[in-house]
């Protein structure tokens, strides 16, 4: 199932990248926002316990995941809205009466309200969690809350399963770890801590049950049928996948490459370009995101890539799905550095011969959210 073009879900693809720029400090929390731009409360770095370690349970009860409507997705995952990578998941409950629980004993660190609520839970001095995307909450700031323990509900939102709309109800969670850099970063201004799979720390018995609900209502269904169910990905399969492509693929345009010359605006010229090495049992080859525009937007192309290092040409092929599918045809270079850069022009027509002012530039994406690293460029741009 791709992801909804109605326009509630437009709504929580705008409202998701509002959540996930709350510790880049970018935004204006008033009062609430005390101390955000420092250490967030917690120790500095170099006082890590390596042995503090944590086990967390899911944010949903596993009775109430709407596998239809969505499920849960994989963390990582480069799906048409998220060509950067997801660095949180997306769960899909029955009903809005589905609490949504605290993954572990924790202090309510802050709770944020816009068009829906979000909550942040400081666990440790090592771990916090985020739930976004909240119609409710049931905790109030400095409160004590115990793993298992209800903190909200989720918002209402449309899909489309099967060509036909249905009601399900969303949440966003995301789990940061400040003891690790390798990720995306939770603290951008001083390149500490990262938003990391939430599968990678469960409860043994409780990752057992989740990776056994994921694969018989998601993986095998689609093994079996060819069916994809709710946000399952073929092209990225498993529960935990890589945000970052291009370390390991140095030299070739595999990668999540941004442009920061220019403003993202729909134009036609894509402003994110994902190029995804895919070796699963289902599908081998490369797989392409072009996005195009600001925050969740229509203009968002996937299909086929194949490129040849020697000539340096590349094919795009837009899956038949889309109207009016193309193939274009194009070349390439890969600048390798301390940060990659990607050259691309390419054609309808044909393969041009050469670079020209048409000319097209990318970097690979850092740790740091590509939107707040444009706008720092840009700093007219809305807020993302």
């Amino acid at each position: 199932m791709r992801r909804t073009e109605s326009k509630e879900v437009g709504i929580v693809f705008v409202l998701s990248i509002l959540m996930i720029s709350i510790f880049a400090g970018c935004m204006d929390k008033g009062p609430a926002n005390n101390g955000m731009q420092g250490n967030f409360g917690w120790n500095e770095g170099n006082e890590q316990n390596e042995q503090e370690s944590m086990e967390f349970i899911f944010p949903a009860n596993l009775s109430d995941i709407d596998f239809d409507g969505g499920g849960f997705s994989a963390f990582g995952i480069h799906a048409g809205d998220h060509p950067e990578g997801l660095d949180h998941i997306w769960v899909y409950c029955k009903s809005s009466d589905d609490p949504v629980l605290a993954t572990a004993n924790g202090t309510v660190y802050m709770i944020n309200h816009r068009e829906d609520y979000s909550i942040i839970l400081k666990h440790s001095e090592r771990f916090m969690t985020e739930y976004g995307h909240l119609r409710s909450v049931l905790v109030e700031e400095g409160e004590t809350v115990k793993q298992g323990q209800p903190i909200g509900y989720p918002i209402e939102i449309t899909v489309h399963v099967d060509g036909e709309e249905r009601t399900t109800f969303f949440f966003d969670y995301w789990l940061k770890d400040l003891y690790r850099n390798d990720g995306v970063w939770v603290m951008p201004d001083i390149k500490r801590g990262s938003r990391v799979s939430p599968y990678e720390y469960l409860e043994p018995t409780v990752r057992e049950a989740i990776e056994n609900a994921y694969y018989e209502n998601m993986y095998n269904v689609y093994k079996e049928q060819g069916k994809i169910v709710g946000s399952f990905d073929p092209y990225e399969p498993n529960l935990t996948n890589d945000i970052f492509l291009h370390p390991g693929n140095e030299g070739t345009p595999v990668g999540v490459w941004i442009s920061l010359e220019r403003r993202w605006e729909v134009d036609g010229i894509p402003d994110m370009i994902t190029i995804i090495d895919v070796d699963n049992e289902f599908w081998k080859g490369y797989r392409f995101i072009f996005y195009d525009g600001w925050v969740h937007t229509q203009d968002v192309l996937e299909g086929n890539c194949t490129f040849d290092l020697e000539t340096g040409r590349i094919t795009f092929e837009v899956d038949p799905d889309y109207p009016d599918a193309k193939t274009y045809y194009g070349i390439f270079e890969v600048i390798e550095g301390e940060r990659a850069t990607l050259h691309l022009e390419y054609s309808e027509e044909g393969y041009p011969e050469s670079f020209s002012e048409n000319m097209l530039t990318y970097v690979v994406r850092s740790q740091k959210q590509p939107r707040l690293e444009l706008r720092e460029i840009f700093p007219d741009m809305p807020q993302p």
